[in-house]
């Protein structure tokens, strides 16, 4: 449902973005002007299937009306079982005026929604070509960016569309995703560094130990812009069907936004893995339900999330540090929620540790 909801609100943000763009294209004898002013009032009051058929008339009487091809793309992306020929009319559009910065920016959320990334940043980039200023468009970018595994422009893009439209909703969820990703990135890089060291008796420099604080002061204010964005996302669309789970996020982040490792701060302060004598060690690990619409979409990969096995055997303060749709991310903590585990321990007392869970999704 999120992804409809997102996809009608990215389809009336371009029209309202790329509306006022020109005039209309050119009539022909042909043209059905009343059949397509009416799909476009109706589009307006969000009347979806009504305005289709007036769409849909306007086109059969006018192939080459390509206004009324892109308000029939437009209108077809928020039905789910009729992407593809969303795809077609926003073709139709692109073909008959390729200047059409709004049909582009339209073709490219089709392909978005499709999974073609390479082409919807293509067409992402024909619209900004025409109208630098659709945020949508920078949006669609930020999302395939994303999806493809480039955190740092899907970050760069999300900035983008708040200076363009700070009251663009979903831009902040994603800037605050794009931010816990480049923060794990750079964790998983630090871990790495510390693998291939040569281990020393010798206790760290007053260097070492200045460039360490700053790196963990860098890696928490990463995290503390993460929690304010969300926390921005969560003000401008309290209604959103995930709302509860990100909520939970928020409580996360903050906790891991403030831990710079200072333990005399937090009472029961964890421990990284290699400060403990002995390791937590997992005695049942659920594995998390694969939904049926992740089925059905074919979603494969892994749900990464790091969280804290406490002192008192209980899975605290799980952060996604990367999720997947179709409710998989949700169904990945409520199976961490459910793991049991001896607590590490320092000295034979017990301690709460930093842990990395993961799931792997895939279809068999």
């Amino acid at each position: 449902m999120i992804v409809r909801r997102l996809a009608c609100v990215l389809a009336i943000g371009l029209f309202v973005a790329t509306s006022s763009m020109g005039a209309i294209g050119q009539e022909t004898a042909g043209t059905d002007t009343a059949a397509r002013a009416r799909g476009i009032e109706l589009y307006r009051q969000g009347k979806f299937s009504e305005a289709a058929k007036h769409l849909e008339t306007a086109v059969k009487v006018n192939k080459a009306d390509d206004e009324a091809w892109h308000y029939l793309g437009l209108v077809l992306l928020t039905q789910p079982k009729k992407i593809k020929d969303a795809t077609k009319a926003f073709e139709a559009a692109t073909k008959l005026r390729p200047e059409f910065a709004g049909a582009h920016a339209g073709l490219a959320l089709t392909y978005l929604r499709r999974n073609r990334l390479s082409e919807a940043v293509r067409e992402a980039k024909a619209a900004l070509s025409i109208n630098p200023s659709i945020a949508e468009a920078h949006y669609i970018i930020a999302v395939a960016r994303m999806n493809s595994g480039d955190s740092e422009e899907g970050l760069s893009e999300a900035r983008e569309v708040i200076r363009l439209n700070p009251e663009f909703s979903a831009a902040y969820l994603l800037k605050s995703q794009a931010l816990v990703r480049v923060y794990a990135k750079k964790s998983m890089e630090a871990l790495e560094r510390l693998r291939f060291m040569t281990p020393s008796s010798s206790p760290a420099t007053p260097e070492e130990r200045a460039e360490r604080h700053q790196r963990r002061l860098e890696d928490t204010a990463l995290l503390k812009e993460a929690a304010d964005s969300l926390d921005t996302y969560l003000r401008l669309d309290p209604s959103s069907s995930v709302a509860d789970h990100l909520r939970e996020q928020l409580v996360s982040l903050k906790f891991w936004g403030s831990y710079t490792g200072d333990k005399t701060n937090l009472d029961d302060a964890p421990y990284a893995s290699g400060d403990v004598t002995t390791k937590a060690r997992v005695i049942a690990k659920p594995e998390p339900r694969y939904t049926e619409s992740a089925r059905e979409a074919q979603v494969t990969g892994t749900v990464a999330l790091r969280a804290v096995f406490g002192s008192d055997g209980n899975v605290r303060h799980i952060l996604v540090l990367t999720g997947l749709p179709n409710g998989l991310t949700e169904a990945s903590i409520r199976a961490a929620r459910q793991i049991k585990f001896i607590p590490a321990m320092i000295d034979g007392r017990t301690v709460s540790m930093f842990v990395q869970i993961e799931y792997n999704f895939n279809l068999y």
